[in-house]
């Protein structure tokens, strides 16, 4: 794809500052202008942190970019704002102006009809970059699920089979020493991929070529060594398709007085996260399979899809064809841990969003509760059924289980960033602020480019301790303009950053959800927010005029 010529890219950029959200915000309007000018003058590499203080904000002399997060704060805002014109008045216009993560030069690309919005650029990108466009077209691909709604009433139920992950070798030149290190890490491979219950793991000998094991995935790599680094190369390929679906090469100091383990241990847990974690490479590709009509596995598997692609994108419609169809897979399938755990957060959906509800008894907090417990007794080795047990006792207000069951999840898979990420948020409800920072940073570790509300956990922590700064870059990364609690919470912190802003947004958010706002203590209710957290957001939400109650006392 050629690059637009200077005067189409001026055309395109006064047709973004012309329109209403960059008019009504000079900050915004002057980042995207100075940078766009000084890209098409050929100065972009005088753009930097600092001189976007310097030149657009008008900060002093001595601005240190590093310790004032401001420039990359309004940095968020701005691939928000953009991203937003493209979906709505712009996605039409003939030029794309972006400004990619990981720096403050944007790129200029000439729109097509084929052309994606939210993934236009074909560059080569880092590890973490390809995990982030991974994870950011999982909205989409859940529209694609729902466009292809399972037919219940034909279902033929079969016992769900997991995507088989083959491990191959790790290859290298060298002695002894070195075919211990590929035998060593291959273990810990096969051994970290066994907490995932979601997908069933082997290891295949490399020297036959002609096996017969039957897989899904196969991971394989290359190990090398010099004096100062040692090189862990790896790839993950798509066997049904013939196809390289992943790439991982991580330097790790050579030092003596460090044992192989401490490297492999590293290795090993980075690359089983990237792939087997919720959200990650293969549940990625297994929701696109489905989305697509292409996946080979049979139609139970595919029920587990279904709350997947729900869970990635959250409606009505979306939640009663999850809950009918896992429904009809417990009743024939009993023993099914996974299927109970999924059915066990629908429920509790039902109850916070409500979401499809059922009138009598149970109640919705006593069938996720009932759930999540079956779920555990059908399998206890279950990391993500406890995780959802103690999901459904939070909201039954039974916190000694719930704490009881975090632990154990976490216990039987730390490598599964979406265990931690959940832990962080459950310990941010009871207040416990340290714990939910720890598994907040740990989940972020393991997932550099994690869903959305993997912030959420730090907005909070953030939000509580009076880091305004880091609390606001996490609230614009969490933030998504569909779900209330987002919203509230970069409202919240706006207050106390950007006070004209939070008033617009609380006002967009008054029009958006008068439902949830004339119910706000029964929508509340449900949530069993911390009581100190919860005065505090009401204190600022009034000042933005959003009445929001206290807790009762």
């Amino acid at each position: 794809m050629s690059a637009p010529g200077n005067d189409k890219i001026k055309e395109q950029l006064k047709r973004i500052l012309d329109s209403d959200d960059f008019r009504r915000s000079e900050r915004l309007s002057g980042f995207l202008k100075y940078v766009v000018e000084q890209t098409i003058e050929g100065k972009a590499n005088n753009i930097t942190g600092y001189s976007i203080g310097i030149d657009v904000f008008k900060k002093p002399k001595d601005f240190d970019s590093d310790l004032d997060s401001s420039v990359r704060v309004e940095a968020v805002r701005l691939r928000k704002a953009l991203a937003l014109y493209y979906h709505e008045i712009g996605k039409n216009d003939p030029i794309i102006i972006k400004v990619p993560r990981g720096g403050y030069q944007p790129v200029f690309l000439k729109q097509t009809p084929e052309s994606n919005p939210l993934s236009h650029q074909k560059e080569k990108i880092s590890f973490r970059s390809k995990m982030f466009l991974l994870a950011g077209i999982i909205a989409l691909l859940a529209v694609l699920a729902y466009a292809m709604p399972l037919l219940l009433q034909k279902f033929s139920y079969k016992e769900p089979k997991n995507p088989v992950v083959a491990i191959g070798a790790f290859t290298f030149a060298g002695t002894d020493t070195q075919s211990k290190q590929q035998t060593d890490l291959v273990y810990m491979l096969n051994n970290k991929l066994s907490h995932f219950r979601s997908l069933t793991n082997i290891v295949i000998d490399p020297g036959i070529k002609d096996h017969k094991i039957s897989y899904d995935y196969l991971l394989e790599g290359t190990i090398s060594q010099t004096d100062s680094d040692i090189i862990v190369n790896a790839r993950l390929l798509d066997a049904g398709q013939d196809a390289l679906v992943w790439t991982y090469s991580q330097k790790f100091q050579n030092k003596p007085e460090k044992s192989d383990q401490d490297w492999m241990d590293d290795a090993s847990t980075m690359i089983v996260s990237a792939i087997a974690s919720t959200h990650g490479v293969i549940d990625t590709l297994e929701l696109e399979k489905y989305s697509n009509g292409q996946s080979k596995h049979n139609q139970s598997y595919q029920c587990l899809l279904t709350f997947r692609a729900y869970d990635n994108n959250k409606t009505p419609k979306k939640h009663k064809q999850a809950r009918q169809c896992l429904e009809k897979l417990v009743e024939h399938y009993p023993d099914n841990s996974i299927a109970w755990a999924y059915l066990s957060w629908i429920y509790g959906d039902e109850a916070r969003f409500n979401f499809n509800p059922r009138a009598g008894a149970p109640t919705a907090k006593e069938r996720a509760l009932d759930a999540g417990l079956k779920a555990v007794e059908t399998n206890q080795r279950d990391a993500r059924a406890h995780m959802y047990l103690a999901s459904a006792a939070l909201l039954s207000n039974n916190l000694d289980l719930m704490e009881r069951h975090i632990k154990i999840s976490i216990d039987l898979n730390p490598y599964d960033s979406d265990i931690l990420a959940s832990a962080s948020w459950k310990y941010g409800r009871i207040g416990k602020w340290e714990l939910n920072k720890k598994y907040a940073l740990e989940a972020l570790h393991l997932n550099p480019s994690p869903p959305k509300w993997y912030h959420g956990n730090l907005f909070n922590y953030y939000y509580e301790v009076g880091d305004y700064d880091k609390a606001q870059f996490h609230a614009l990364l969490n933030y998504q303009k569909d779900e209330f609690f987002s919203r509230i919470s970069l409202i919240a912190v706006d207050t106390h950053t950007d006070l004209p802003e939070a008033r617009k947004l609380a006002k967009e958010t008054k029009e958006k959800f008068p439902d949830i706002l004339n119910h706000l203590d029964k929508f509340l209710a449900v949530w069993n927010l911390n009581p100190d957290w919860q005065q505090k957001l009401s204190t600022d939400l009034k000042k933005a005029g959003l009445d929001f109650p206290p807790p009762e006392k």
